[in-house]
C-alpha cells in the first residue's frame, strides 16, 4: 500500500477510516526485519519501520512515513485494533 496508491496522504487515511474495523491486527516490523508477503520473503532493509495490516482476505503493508502516519493518527488505536512488534505475537 503506497500512499501515492491513494491520493497522498490524506487518501491513506480516508481509506483506512472507511476500513479500519476490517483491520484484525497490525504487525510492526523494525529495520532490517525479515517479511513473508504474499508468499516471497522480503528483507526491510530501510531505516524506517513498516506495519503490515491483516485484513480478512489480504495483507497490506505500509512501509515508512505511510507507517508513521496512521500510527500518529491513533486510528488503529481507538477501533481497537492489537498492535504488536514483529517476534511477539506475529
Amino acid at each position: 500500500m503506497r500512499i501515492d496508491h491513494y491520493g497522498g496522504a490524506e487518501g491513506l487515511l480516508q481509506f483506512m477510516q472507511e476500513r479500519v474495523g476490517e483491520v484484525s491486527r497490525a504487525v510492526i516490523y523494525p529495520p532490517g526485519s525479515v517479511v513473508t508477503f504474499c508468499g516471497r520473503v522480503m528483507t526491510n532493509p530501510s531505516r524506517r519501520y513498516g506495519i503490515l495490516l491483516h485484513f480478512p482476505t489480504v495483507r497490506r503493508l505500509v512501509m515508512g512515513r505511510d507507517a508513521a502516519r496512521l500510527l500518529n493518527d491513533g486510528m488503529l488505536t481507538r477501533a481497537g485494533v492489537p498492535i504488536v512488534f514483529a517476534g511477539s505475537d506475529a
